[in-house]
């Protein structure tokens, strides 16, 4: 039977002892970039879903105040076609509104542009009674008075797309 002292056992010299010290802070390091990379790419999607969410609203938004300025311009020249389309369009978009209103809570640049384009719509109501009601009023001069409301109606809803695009871009820091 051989017995074992202490000097025949190998001890691992002072650079071995650097150098497995350095490999476990690599390996513990590694592990927690993969972590930290993990983690900013699951907020990254969800800051990605919620844009594209926003968007997806903002779009719905411009589409409709587009489609609400044809049917008016085709009302305004025939307006014998009736104004259910009209008030259909009307709706559709009070509705986009509605529901991005609901999502710009805590958002004061995007409440004021809602509260802009709310005015403007009001403007745009008035105006769209008094052709329902008296037909006296369908001359020229209302006509242009529809386009300068639909005109600042697409101007503002293209303002409300910017701020948004902005305040997207603001935190890719690409502002």
């Amino acid at each position: 039977m051989t017995t074992t002292t202490a000097s025949s056992r190998r001890t691992l010299s002072p650079v071995q002892i650097g150098l497995l010290v350095v490999v476990g802070l690599l390996a513990v390091s590694v592990e927690v970039l993969i972590l930290r990379a993990y983690f900013n790419s699951i907020n990254t999607a969800a800051f990605f879903r919620e844009a594209s969410y926003v968007t997806t609203d903002l779009a719905n938004v411009q589409r409709e105040a587009l489609l609400l300025q044809v049917e008016t311009n085709q009302v305004l020249h025939d307006p014998d076609r009736g104004f259910k389309n009209l008030e259909l369009r009307r709706s559709l978009l009070a509705n986009q509104l509605r529901l991005r209103a609901a999502q710009a809570t805590g958002n004061p640049p995007v409440t004021e542009a809602l509260q802009q384009i709310d005015i403007t719509l009001e403007k745009y109501d008035a105006l769209l009674a008094l052709f329902q009601t008296n037909p006296a009023s369908r001359q020229p001069d209302l006509n242009v008075q529809f386009e300068e409301v639909l005109s600042s109606l697409e101007r503002q809803v293209k303002t409300l797309y910017q701020i948004q695009h902005f305040q997207q871009q603001e935190p890719l820091g690409r502002g």
